[in-house]
């Protein structure tokens, strides 16, 4: 394995494989919005949907795609809370980063014990749509310019599910900046403005 320094997160990440499959800072650069389980390949692979209109397949099953990505992002997914202080069980939102934010859905049935479950990001330039699938314990969740995916889910649950991840992305950004408010320095929130308009350089 190889590991790779970025001077812009001042992280060292266990993030490209030896034939370079996959580089996470990808998910970050053009924004991961969801990542289930695939068959398709022939293996048990990630399929990636980018903000771009992009999509991939990445040669590595799902939950360790997401458990890379959050050792990537300097986090530890067994010691990791929600905003009201409760350990964050397997399906409840999840936040790794102020643009990350990812909530579970079933959506496929597993074989053997693969995962069966895709994570959606719910911080994302576009608004979810949530339609009615082939019968009612099943819907179809839209997002992008991608076709819509099949979750496994009654359409109630996943609406109910994102709305609950919205509210816990909201706390989330709402804690950061209370805490950045009561440091009282400056320069944090000059650093905060550079972040964001880093793209624009």
């Amino acid at each position: 394995m190889e590991t790779v320094y970025d001077e812009h997160t001042n992280v060292s990440s266990y993030v490209v494989d030896d034939e370079r499959e996959y580089v996470l800072q990808d998910c970050m650069v053009r924004h991961l919005w969801c990542m289930i389980p695939d068959y398709k390949s022939g293996g048990n692979v990630t399929k990636c949907y980018y903000a771009d209109g992009t999509d991939e397949l990445v040669h590595r099953p799902m939950l360790r795609l997401f458990y890379d990505l959050a050792k990537y992002l300097a986090v530890d997914l067994r010691a990791l809370h929600n905003t009201m202080g409760q350990r964050a069980s397997y399906n409840q939102p999840r936040t790794l980063s102020v643009n990350m934010t990812w909530i579970p859905f079933k959506t496929r049935k597993p074989v053997g014990k693969d995962g069966a479950y895709g994570y959606f990001n719910i911080v994302v330039p576009f608004t979810y749509m949530v339609s009615h699938g082939p019968t009612e314990q099943q819907c179809y969740i839209h997002g992008g310019h991608t076709e819509p995916i099949l979750l496994l889910h009654p359409p109630t649950y996943v609406r109910r599910k994102l709305d609950a991840a919205m509210m816990e992305h909201r706390r989330y950004v709402r804690r950061i900046l209370e805490y950045m408010r009561l440091c009282g320095n400056p320069d944090v929130l000059a650093e905060l403005y550079i972040a964001c308009h880093f793209h624009d350089n």
